[in-house]
């Protein structure tokens, strides 16, 4: 098995990664999820996050991701151009 790309945390400004996936709770609540393409074994989920914690609160800040649902085709998509770092 491939070990997977980790998602990228930043504390006080330094640079961590972490094993636990917060994106994919929040697609698993959707009727119809975006769908990701997995374009490298090194991430099977199609996508990679940033985020960051602040006022102990948990936010993504940036997505790296292979979207298969483009507008237009009825499923939900992710406008990565619209992401605010």
């Amino acid at each position: 098995m491939t070990a997977q790309i980790m998602e990228t945390l930043y504390i006080d400004g330094t640079k961590q990664y972490m094993t636990a996936e917060p994106f994919g709770d929040y697609l698993g609540k959707l009727e119809q999820p975006p769908e990701f393409i997995a374009n490298n074994t090194g991430y099977w989920r199609g996508y990679m996050g940033k985020w960051k914690i602040k006022d102990d609160k948990l936010f993504l800040t940036g997505l790296l991701a292979a979207v298969s649902s483009p507008p237009g085709s009825g499923r939900p998509y992710i406008r990565l151009d619209k992401m605010v770092q």
